[in-house]
C-alpha cells in the first residue's frame, strides 16, 4: 500500500513545474482581483484532480496489469487511490487556506465571497464529483472519466445552485437555512455526506473492478 501511494506521489511530482506556475498566476490573479476566494478553489480543485492524472500515468504502461503479476489485489491498488485522493485534496485545502490567510495580512485588502459554510459546501463538491468519476475511472478510463468528473461537478454545484432558487421562491431562503443550522453543523454535515460519498464510492469501484478483464 505505501509503496502504491509513493509511487503515485513521485510521478505526480513530475508535474511538479506545472503546479509551480499555476500557483504563481492564480496567487498574482488573486491580488490582481483582491479576492482570495478563487485561488482557495482552485487549488482544492488541482488536489482533487490529481488521482485522474496518476491514473492516466498509470493508463499509459498499463500498470495495473504488471501490478496484477505481483502479491497485490485489486482492492489495494484501488484504497491506495482512494487514499491518494484524500491526500492531494487535503493537500490542496491546507494550501488555499495558507494563501488566503496570506492574502488576508497584505497590506491592502482583500474580500473573501465566502466563509466555512461555502468553503466546505465547495470542497464537498469537488468530493462528491470524485466519488462519482472514479468507479468510472476504473471501468471506464481516465479520459472518459474526467468528462463523467466534469458532468457530475456541474451537475451537483446546479443542483445546489437550483435548491437554493427554489428555497428563495417558497420563502426558505438561505438566511432560514442559516438559523437552523449553524456554521460548525453545517460543516460536520458536509463532512459526514463526503465520507459517506467517499465509502459507498470505494465499495462500488471494488465491485466494478473485478468484473473487469485486466
Amino acid at each position: 500500500m505505501k509503496g502504491l501511494i509513493l509511487k503515485d506521489l513521485y510521478l505526480l511530482k513530475s508535474y511538479g513545474k506545472q503546479y509551480i506556475l499555476i500557483f504563481g498566476a492564480m496567487f498574482i490573479y488573486a491580488m490582481i482581483m483582491r479576492s482570495a476566494s478563487f485561488a482557495v478553489i482552485y487549488f482544492v480543485l488541482m488536489g482533487s484532480t490529481a488521482v485522474l492524472s496518476s491514473m492516466s500515468m498509470d493508463e499509459a504502461v498499463s500498470f495495473h496489469k504488471f501490478a496484477l503479476t505481483m502479491p497485490i489485489s485489486l482492492s489495494t491498488i484501488i484504497r491506495s487511490k482512494y487514499i491518494l485522493f484524500l491526500i492531494t485534496i487535503g493537500v490542496g485545502i491546507i494550501v488555499g487556506l495558507l494563501i488566503k490567510l496570506f492574502l488576508f495580512l497584505v497590506p491592502f485588502g482583500m474580500e473573501d465571497s465566502f466563509g466555512r459554510e461555502g468553503f466546505a459546501a465547495t470542497i464537498t463538491v469537488f468530493v462528491l464529483s470524485n466519488s462519482i468519476s472514479m468507479p468510472a475511472m476504473f471501468k471506464l478510463g481516465v479520459e472518459k472519466a474526467r468528462y463523467i468528473n466534469i458532468c457530475a461537478m456541474l451537475a451537483v454545484a446546479g443542483l445546489l445552485v437550483l435548491s437554493v432558487a427554489m428555497g428563495e421562491k417558497t420563502g426558505f431562503s438561505v438566511n432560514k437555512i442559516e438559523e437552523i443550522f449553524s456554521a460548525n453543523v453545517f460543516v460536520v454535515l458536509c463532512t459526514v455526506l463526503s465520507i459517506i460519498s467517499l465509502a459507498i464510492s470505494y465499495l462500488v469501484t471494488v465491485k466494478i473492478a473485478k468484473n473487469k478483464e485486466w
